[in-house]
């Protein structure tokens, strides 16, 4: 939260300060002691002790800080997100060993914008074709005249055939038999690391 209430000892962040002076964007410091601005009723003088040496007041009416407790804690979730999707990108590079992934996510982003699907279960479609697709989603009302849907239905089977023969591959590299329930199995499993992929791509 932003020029959140602050008091003597409290930590914060400056995320800008109008006249810089030395206090740049994420410099750290103390708060010393927090009065009114005698020429402005409604202004804040926060009298900051930071972290490079400057004794510099933050106002509050043009000035911009966090508490440093908040600003760890996005930082840590925002590297932590950053690790997720680097991770998931990276097993999205080992896929493509096996499927061709451009159009895998041709087909998702397609899948998107029909709007058929929550996205988040939409692994499934990858492997279902155009006729399981249709017969699933011919009477709905959202893919009457959707030119995005009748695409979708277009490129169904190609990504179907991708997802059978990556599997089959990816099987074949492990030592595992490729039969019916096993290449089912293989294509479960890497939709879902395809999708999660995709998503963290965008």
């Amino acid at each position: 939260m932003l020029n959140p209430e602050v008091k003597k000892g409290d930590r914060i962040v400056c995320i800008d300060m109008k006249d810089e002076f030395g206090v740049t964007p994420l410099t750290r410091g103390t708060v010393k002691r927090v009065g009114p601005d005698v020429f402005s009723k409604d202004n804040i003088i926060i009298y900051v002790s930071w972290d490079n040496g400057r004794d510099l007041s933050l106002l509050s009416e043009v000035d911009k800080w966090v508490l440093e407790s908040d600003f760890d804690r996005i930082q840590k979730k925002k590297i932590k997100e950053s690790f997720e999707k680097e991770k998931n990108l990276m097993r999205g590079v080992g896929l493509a060993k096996y499927y061709k992934m451009a159009v895998l996510f041709k087909f998702l982003e397609t899948l998107r914008k029909s709007g058929i699907v929550n996205m988040f279960g939409a692994s499934s479609y990858l492997w279902m074709g155009n006729d399981r697709i249709n017969s699933i989603h011919k009477y709905d009302s959202n893919t009457e005249e959707n030119e995005q849907y009748d695409q979708l239905l277009d490129i169904a089977d190609e990504t179907q055939s991708i997802m059978v023969r990556g599997a089959i591959k990816h099987l074949e590299d492990m030592k595992k038999n490729p039969d019916p329930e096993n290449i089912n199995r293989q294509m479960q499993k890497d939709a879902s690391q395809i999708l999660i992929t995709w998503m963290s791509s965008k």
